[in-house]
């Protein structure tokens, strides 16, 4: 994967139908947490992590069935 590749993935679930956001949920600097928030047709995934980065790549997994149909 390309480094910078994960930050086209807002706009490919977009593409796909999705509505997408993304927020930091907690600023403490031991442990920083970002979500990544997906809803398409009454359904919803989320993909957490430490960085945006991870955030995004897990819900890009989560959503991947759901691109491929």
């Amino acid at each position: 994967m390309i480094e910078t590749d994960w930050k086209g993935i807002p706009g490919r679930l977009q593409v796909a139908g999705f509505t997408v956001f993304y927020e930091r949920i907690s600023y403490e600097t031991a442990t920083p947490l970002w979500r990544a928030h997906a809803h398409r047709d009454g359904h919803e995934w989320n993909g957490l992590g430490k960085d945006l980065e991870t955030a995004l790549i897990t819900l890009e997994g989560h959503t991947h069935e759901v691109v491929a149909s």
